[in-house]
């Protein structure tokens, strides 16, 4: 008899947590060993359960997928993560893959697709949103060009304004921005201008895509 995939869930969403969990239970070659609501516990769990893969999402509470998986690299395991997002887009899939991570999924991809991915992972192999090695391969060119850019863009923003610009990309709000960083929300909104005056950014939402790539492309 074959042995089965052990799998990890790692999602803080829980319904769709238990939704991953009930679309796998009946695949027949992939047994769910444990499931995690958050970074911390998924790095707690992976420890004593030493899973075949990891289906993990990438914004947690406590520590974040990409997070976990440094954490766990760092400790000398050797983790088979799939990150499965809402984010599965370039830069976070150039991000994973210079990681370490084995693939990336959107969270509209079909059954079919899962099964296949997870077993492609079990046995070794990587999946990023289906590309071929040549399509992987033009993807890290590409970013590994942008980040040169992205670098070259640093000179004139301050440590300050780095670390402001840090946490939009985590999805903070310039009270909680204030808070963290013991300034008030007006110094906050100040650094802000700063920022968007700097690197010509016209809305809220440029900022925030400027900050994206900017946490995901500076390794």
């Amino acid at each position: 008899m074959e042995d089965k995939i052990r799998l990890l869930v790692a999602e803080d969403q829980t319904i769709v947590r238990d939704g991953i969990i009930k679309l796998l239970e009946d695949t027949g070659n992939i047994v769910i060993v444990g499931e995690a609501e958050d970074g911390e516990a998924l790095v707690d769990k992976y420890k004593k359960l030493n899973p075949d893969v990891v289906l993990s999402d990438i914004e947690m509470p406590r520590m974040t997928g990409f997070e976990a998986l440094e954490k766990l690299l760092k400790e000398k395991f050797e983790p088979k993560f799939i990150f499965l997002s809402v984010y599965a887009d370039e830069p976070y899939t150039y991000y994973a893959y210079h990681l370490g991570a084995k693939g990336m999924l959107n969270k509209s991809i079909n059954k079919t697709e899962l099964d296949f991915a997870i077993e492609k992972v079990a046995n070794g192999g990587i999946y990023f949103l289906g590309k071929s090695d040549e399509q992987l391969q033009e993807l890290v060119e590409k970013y590994s060009d942008q980040k040169n850019k992205i670098k070259a863009s640093f000179s004139n923003l301050t440590d300050r304004e780095l670390e402001i610009l840090d946490l939009v990309a985590d999805g903070l709000m310039n009270d909680q921005i204030a808070e963290k960083l013991f300034i008030s929300r007006r110094t906050v909104e100040k650094h802000r201008t700063n920022i968007m005056e700097k690197k010509n950014l016209k809305s809220l939402s440029e900022l925030i895509s400027f900050a994206v790539k900017l946490k995901y492309l500076k390794i």
